[in-house]
């Protein structure tokens, strides 16, 4: 049995270039290798596979894997993470639709636009969606026609838990008042066909558009109000928190202060947003300083429903200045914080901790 030429050949031209020139044609003739390895070392080579990985053209790179999975179908069969270039008008674009009609049991999908274009929807994407293995999904500078276009094709991934939006945005305002498609109203009549994700990552989120996505779950069949985990940088955070409040977990918000200065002014605090038996356990804040998480501690409303609470977390990139001004923000951290305490007089929520970093 033999690896592909050519993947031999791309491995050991990322050797050192001083590595001597005879040793690299000696392995590049040793094509074979013992029958019970080439099944997992294929498997670990093409578990993941990303243009960011090499320092290589993009198009080239597609290009060879297009062509390789072509000669070497199996190969496809190996592939868990899927992070490419996607664009509709780019030398490269030919190349990742074969590279969509080859996979099979893709579980994580990174897809990002070089230029914020409108998303490119065909056959070959629609088919990668519809992967019943397909559990994550990363949409990086893109922009949708409405919320109704992302949610028709988030809703035939009937098995993703996981989504994660950067810089997206529904460029047209028609979605406000249109009514549901037929197909649409059909899916939607059925809870046992609704896709309920589990986890969601927004990084820079206009609030307009983000308001906009609250609106999936009443014009598709995608559930996004019934989250475990919630990930904000640069992006509204109140609107998702109220509308998951009884079933959030874990809170993530980072990594800058502009996220709550910029991203955040038209969040309103709701001091009875998680006043519901919630089931809040972890906070994390990676920010750039103390102030940062001042702004945005009081967007959890009263921090005494937050009963559950067992870890926060908080990472400051900015180094202490150790100044009177830092320790009349501890101080009020200190006081935000102590609104969790429970009973027991040294402790949070039940038994929770604070880290810092």
């Amino acid at each position: 049995m033999r690896i592909p030429q050519e993947l031999i050949d791309a491995i050991i031209a990322e050797f050192d270039e001083q590595f001597d020139a005879e040793t690299k044609a000696t392995l590049q003739a040793c094509a074979l290798v013992a029958r019970s390895f080439v099944r997992v070392s294929q498997t670990q080579l093409f578990s993941r596979i990303s243009v960011y990985d090499y320092d290589q053209n993009p198009t080239i790179l597609s290009q060879q894997l297009a062509e390789l999975l072509a000669r070497a179908p199996h190969l496809a069969g190996y592939i868990r993470t899927l992070d490419l270039y996607y664009n509709r008008n780019t030398p490269e674009a030919q190349f990742v639709s074969r590279i969509f009609c080859a996979v099979t049991q893709v579980h994580t999908l990174i897809l990002t636009s070089s230029f914020k274009e409108p998303f490119p929807i065909d056959t070959s994407i629609l088919a990668v969606f519809a992967l019943p293995s397909l559990r994550r999904v990363e949409l990086i500078q893109y922009r949708f026609a409405n919320v109704q276009e992302l949610g028709s094709l988030l809703r035939r991934s009937r098995f993703l838990q996981d989504l994660s939006l950067c810089e997206v945005d529904f460029s047209g305002d028609e979605c406000a008042g249109r009514a549901p498609s037929t197909d649409e109203s059909a899916s939607s009549s059925s809870s046992s066909s609704r896709v309920v994700l589990k986890a969601l990552t927004l990084v820079k989120m206009e609030p307009i558009d983000v308001e906009m996505m609250l609106e999936l779950d009443s014009f598709t069949t995608v559930d996004i109000n019934h989250l475990h985990s919630l990930s904000f940088t640069e992006s509204p955070v109140t609107g998702l928190l109220r509308a998951n409040a009884g079933s959030i977990q874990t809170v993530k918000i980072g990594n800058t202060f502009r996220s709550f200065e910029n991203s955040n002014y038209e969040d309103e605090i709701d001091r009875g947003m998680l006043a519901c038996d919630n089931q809040l356990s972890s906070l994390d804040f990676e920010t750039e300083d103390l102030e940062s998480v001042l702004i945005a501690l009081p967007l959890f409303g009263d921090l005494t429903y937050l009963k559950a609470l067992k870890t926060i977390r908080i990472a400051l990139s900015e180094p202490l200045r150790e100044d009177a001004h830092e320790a009349e923000q501890w101080a009020e951290l200190d006081a935000l914080l102590a609104q969790c305490r429970g009973p027991d007089s040294g402790s949070f929520g039940n038994s929770a901790k604070i880290q810092y970093h």
